[in-house]
């Protein structure tokens, strides 16, 4: 799209019923020297759209949230005009930084730039690079070019997933959820056999009785029982997710829970995840590979369900077995006291959450007494 500078147009009016109303040598000269250099200016942008190209690389197609991207841009012109002025420019809302204090530009005959540019995505999802466009101008600064890039550079932003040592910690809260989840998966599996300790073997599974009577360490190799799972239940309605910072502490939980199935596929226990979304969906997951399944769920779909959680949860809890685990942002009265009416039916809690009111604080001994074990996530997540 091509557009004219307004003081110019105003002056080119001027100086046309300027000869218009005055004819002789002077209006006609000044009118005519106008218009040649309207035609020249013209001819100049339109030259230089057709002969500057422009190029994005990408280094990579796929990322995580966090991740600092690098895209290179290049500019080359294949005209043996030299084109006095181009600007990169980005579109509102993007985040885009060039390693050039400038991003105007100019290119010589038959030149070729490279321009280095940097963004960090925070939310998930798939996203179009082609939100950068180049300016142009002549050198009276007359005619004003857009130009839009026509190809699709697309890439993947994942959910960041955590190692199994992020778990690990001096504070109080992280020592609290590693030991709640070690202890619970040990409960859930059968001590095969023992063996020599190996350097990279967990601490927490080393046979003390055993390395104490023979004098150096040895670890527990374990079996899972057949019919032990964990079900875990992810509240993506979107009405939880419309506070302030909404789409951050969402992107908080999902890290979370895709980091908790690869924590408890990595300790040999298998889960079953339900999420109450838009529309609901129910994963098996056993194997690492399983975890790149959700992984590209959660890159293709955001928050959007509209059915109440606890009511989806109940509906679902009749086919599963009695270990259940919730993990949600918020963490609210309603869903501790729901849980409770479940609990006469057999069912045990946990409930992983990122922020809770004040008052459910200190009520969570009691509510771990009565089987719901309410345990925060934000200490692990805020610190990476």
């Amino acid at each position: 799209m091509i557009k004219i500078n307004k003081k110019f147009l105003s002056i080119l009016l001027i100086s046309f019923i300027y000869v218009f109303f005055e004819d002789g040598y002077f209006p006609n000269a000044i009118f005519i020297c106008i218009m040649i250099i309207t035609l020249f200016s013209f001819a100049y942008v339109f030259i230089t759209n057709k002969m500057i190209k422009v190029e994005i690389h990408k280094l990579k197609d796929s990322f995580i949230t966090g991740e600092k991207i690098e895209i290179n841009i290049f500019l080359e012109n294949r005209s043996f005009i030299p084109i006095n002025y181009i600007e990169i420019k980005y579109n509102e809302g993007t985040n885009w930084i060039s390693e050039n204090p400038s991003n105007i530009f100019n290119l010589k005959s038959k030149e070729i730039k490279n321009v280095k540019v940097y963004n960090t995505f925070y939310i998930r999802g798939n996203y179009n690079l082609t939100d950068i466009n180049i300016n142009i101008k002549d050198i009276f600064n007359i005619f004003y070019l857009k130009k839009s890039l026509k190809d699709k550079i697309n890439i993947k932003v994942y959910p960041k997933t955590m190692q199994s040592n992020d778990f690990y910690g001096t504070s109080n809260e992280k020592q609290n959820l590693t030991t709640n989840l070690l202890g619970d998966i040990e409960n859930s599996i059968f001590i095969k056999d023992i063996r020599k300790y190996k350097i990279g073997d967990s601490l927490k599974r080393i046979h003390w009785k055993v390395s104490a009577k023979y004098g150096e360490l040895y670890t527990k190799n374990y079996e899972m029982y057949s019919n032990e799972e964990y079900n875990i239940f992810l509240d993506m309605n979107n009405e939880i997710y419309k506070q302030e910072n909404g789409d951050i502490i969402e992107e908080y939980t999902v890290e979370f829970l895709i980091s908790f199935c690869k924590y408890l596929i990595d300790n040999n226990t298998s889960c079953v995840l339900n999420i109450n979304n838009k529309k609901s969906m129910k994963f098996k997951l056993e194997k690492n590979k399983d975890i790149t399944s959700i992984k590209e769920y959660f890159i293709n779909n955001k928050s959007l369900g509209k059915e109440d959680f606890i009511y989806y949860m109940e509906k679902n809890l009749n086919k599963v077995n009695k270990i259940t685990i919730i993990v949600m942002p918020f963490l609210t009265e309603y869903i501790w006291k729901r849980a409770l009416e479940a609990i006469k039916l057999g069912y045990r809690f946990k409930i992983f959450y990122y922020k809770t009111e004040i008052e459910i604080l200190y009520q969570r001994d009691m509510l771990k007494e009565m089987g719901i074990e309410c345990i925060s996530f934000k200490p692990i997540v805020d610190n990476l």
